[in-house]
């Protein structure tokens, strides 16, 4: 009975417990295969949504970047046009502004009137209606602006940029549209997926439909429109007048002109794609739940036979069998089942042999504790140690903070000593980076100047300085800086906020990392228009008393001339000698203190040029044939050699006669009676040269650093070279860099001495 009895209970334990792991392993694989089918039912569209998202504002975000590059170039090209649009167009600046987008570039003055205009498309004559130069007007200043989206004279959908030319001009270019539709026609996706480009005020630039790009539609009441021009990025839902639907859209901003870039595609096309996912999820659920109940049957069964193994043994281990084991399991089950098999077997054994371990365990411990009381003492003895040693270092550092701070107040001393120097010796201090942007400016400059630092930094260099007037010393300071030189006394005038000019002065040393790389300036500035004041007076005082002398020379000269005429003059040969010698006295006078009156306006820069196209063989003619008399005087002759056709300067007429006149007065002294000198005008591709060559004694090569020096003269004291003060190469000199040109010599002693004016020529335009 006993039997049947534990027969039906292991069946029955068998039965259960299969059943049980079966229930259980089909549960645990079916519990995350529903919740993950669950999961990927209901977050279908959510991945659709973000997926489509993130994509979206990917594309919004890269053509809001190619959009900027487009603004920043167009920015560059349109100053680069007004530099060149003085000299005309060329063929390269035409299909540079081609390129671009660029349909014509205009200078008007404050009442919309054209001084010039650069004709960029073929055929095209084209001006700036009144309302649009008014708009143009108001907001431009001396930046670069872009207006929003225009209609031209013809209704053509334009973008203009302007920029403040001085008080009463302004420049403005027309830009196309044709670039910003073409990225925009470039992004299509899905069946109706497609972007749209608006300007900062919510007007299209850019549209699937044409329609409202010829209308320059303002859909600012659209929400992502909304959002963009808030100065916004990111993805919205909303609803789309144009497809009449619902869509999604990812939106960005360009930075530099708060244009908007949106990339909307419907909602329908992805609730399409998610219902898809849906119906494959669910037949993926179907399929996993079946395969999961038919392994966990097969799998439970398996696991039984071990565990009835177990129990076998457990019960005759119950009835006193001792020597009774398990069986080992074959290899094909776990180590679980392995171990517990193990582990019913030696538990006979663990239970005698468990006194002995326990005695052995406490003489182990004994031995522990013996080990532990010698180890304490010697912690402590190395514990006494250890705080002697920290006393000794404590000491230590306490007299080398003493000494570092003793270090740190000679320190602080040496750099106040320094900043007194620096401030005794600047107004402020200024730094830019590698670019050539303002990035620091001191207190001082302010204090200084009542321009906060704040409108400075960020811009370069030669950005804050329209107002030098001399342009060749700025073209100089400008190829300085990009050779990375120093920078030593640069002077320039800027404008006080109360509307007066001020004079200041910049000196500074470029930076270098430790690999050489150039990081920037850094460098002082001074406020000096005290000083250029003070020049200025002294200069008009040296004016005023020049002037003064000419006037009674002049006088003096008149009286002369009555005294030599043949109704009221003297007519001894006496008489006529010495009223002669005094002549020539009277003009030597004369020529010295024009070139005093010259020299003070060149060393203070108050000479001021008028410019204009100049056929320089013409200039040259007439001005050795009006010197004949010069040659007569000192018994030379001028020669003229042949001369080029055409050779076109830009300068001062009056000025380059005087440049002129000094070299041929100069080499008319050095030449021995009977000699020659010979001119000569030679053009070249970019520069015309003059040269003029005497037969004299020549110039010794350690006065070359001299010769263009003021009050320098050579020869002996008594000779005819030493007439004047050495006036005359120095002016020379002066006329030629005002010019944008130079002058160098070429001297053989005792054979020749050539001088050699270069000075820029001017192309004509096709």
């Amino acid at each position: 009975m006993t039997c049947i009895v534990g027969s039906i209970e292991v069946l029955n334990l068998k039965f259960y417990l299969r059943h049980y792991l079966t229930i259980a392993f089909t549960t645990v694989t079916a519990i995350p295969v529903l919740i993950l089918g669950a999961w990927v039912h209901e977050t279908s569209m959510d991945k659709e949504l973000n997926a489509v998202s993130e994509k979206h504002l990917l594309l919004a975000n890269s053509t809001t970047e190619s959009l900027n590059r487009y603004a920043q170039t167009s920015k560059l090209v349109f100053n680069l046009l007004l530099e060149t649009l003085e000299y005309g167009s060329s063929p390269a600046s035409i299909e540079l502004a081609q390129k671009i987008g660029f349909r014509h570039i205009s200078i008007l003055d404050q009442q919309g009137r054209q001084i010039s205009q650069m004709k960029i498309e073929e055929g095209l004559n084209e001006t700036v209606h009144e309302p649009t130069f008014s708009t143009l007007f108001r907001q431009s200043d001396e930046n670069v602006r872009f207006s929003g989206v225009m209609a031209d004279p013809h209704g053509k959908p334009t973008l203009y940029l302007s920029k403040r030319l001085g008080f009463n001009q302004v420049a403005i270019g027309a830009l196309n549209l044709d670039y910003i539709r073409a990225i925009q026609s470039a992004i299509l996706f899905g069946r109706n997926g497609h972007s749209a480009i608006v300007d900062h005020l919510g007007h299209i630039m850019a549209h699937p439909l044409p329609e409202w790009q010829q209308q320059m539609k303002n859909v600012s009441e659209v929400k992502p429109v909304e959002m963009m021009m808030a100065g916004r990025s990111g993805v919205i839902k909303f609803f789309s007048p144009a497809s009449n639907s619902d869509m999604i859209t990812g939106y960005a901003v360009v930075p530099s002109t708060n244009w908007g870039v949106m990339v909307p595609q419907p909602l329908a096309e992805l609730k399409e794609r998610a219902g898809d996912v849906k119906q494959m999820v669910l037949a993926l659920i179907l399929i996993g739940l079946v395969v999961a109940a038919l392994i966990s049957w097969i799998l439970a069964g398996f696991l039984v036979r071990p565990v009835e193994a177990v129990i076998e043994a457990s019960r005759k281990f119950s009835r006193g069998y001792l020597d009774v084991h398990v069986p080992a399991p074959s290899g094909r089950y776990p180590m679980e089942f392995q171990e517990l098999g193990l582990s019913v077997n030696s538990m006979i054994r663990d239970v005698g042999t468990g006194i002995i371990e326990r005695e052995d365990g406490e003489r182990e411990l004994q031995i522990s504790n013996e080990q532990l009381n010698h180890l304490s003492q010697k912690l402590t003895s190395l514990n006494l140690d250890l705080e002697s040693r920290i006393d000794e270092r404590t000491d230590d550092l306490k007299q080398q903070i003493a000494r570092q701070k003793e270090l740190q107040v000679t320190l602080q001393a040496s750099q106040q000593r320094f900043k007194d120097f620096a401030e005794a010796g600047a107004d402020w201090f200024w730094e830019t980076d590698e670019h050539l942007c303002w990035k620091y400016l001191s207190e001082g400059y302010t204090t200084r100047t009542g321009t906060p630092p704040e409108q400075l930094l960020g811009r370069t260099l030669g950005e804050t300085m329209n107002d030098v007037e001399d342009k060749n010393l700025l073209r100089d300071f400008i190829a300085d800086l990009g050779a990375c030189r120093p920078i030593r006394n640069f002077g320039y005038r800027i404008k006080h906020p109360k509307g007066h000019a001020l004079y200041v002065r910049i000196s500074a040393s470029p930076i270098f990392d430790s690999t050489g790389k150039f990081e920037g300036y850094r460098g002082i500035g001074l406020e000096i228009t005290d000083w250029m004041t003070h020049i200025g007076q002294k200069t008009s005082l040296h004016s005023k008393v020049s002037l003064e002398l000419r006037r009674s020379l002049s006088s003096t000269q008149a009286a002369l001339e009555r005294l030599t005429s043949p109704r009221d003059g003297f007519q001894s040969e006496n008489a006529k000698g010495l009223i002669a010698r005094i002549r020539n006295n009277n003009e030597q006078l004369l020529d010295i203190i024009d070139k005093m009156i010259d020299t003070e306006k060149f060393d203070s820069d108050f000479i001021y040029l008028n410019p204009k196209p100049l056929e320089l063989s013409q200039l040259v003619a007439k001005t050795v044939s009006s010197c004949a008399q010069l040659g007569d005087k000192y018994g030379v002759k001028f020669i003229l050699l042949d001369q080029p056709s055409s050779a076109t300067v830009q300068g001062d007429a009056t000025r380059l006669v005087q440049m002129i006149t000094n070299l041929l007065s100069n080499a008319a002294k050095f030449s021995p009676r009977g000699g020659k000198v010979e001119v000569s005008v030679i053009s070249e591709n970019e520069t015309v040269n003059i040269t003029v060559s005497d037969t004299g004694p020549g110039i010794a090569n350690e006065y070359r650093d001299q010769v263009f020096q003021r009050f320098f003269q050579t020869g002996s004291p008594k000779s005819r070279a030493n007439e004047g003060l050495g006036l005359g190469l120095y002016i020379a000199k002066c006329i030629a860099k005002q010019h944008g040109g130079d002058i160098d010599y070429l001297s053989e002693p005792n054979i020749r001495t050539t001088f050699i004016i270069t000075l820029p020529q001017v192309k004509k335009s096709c």
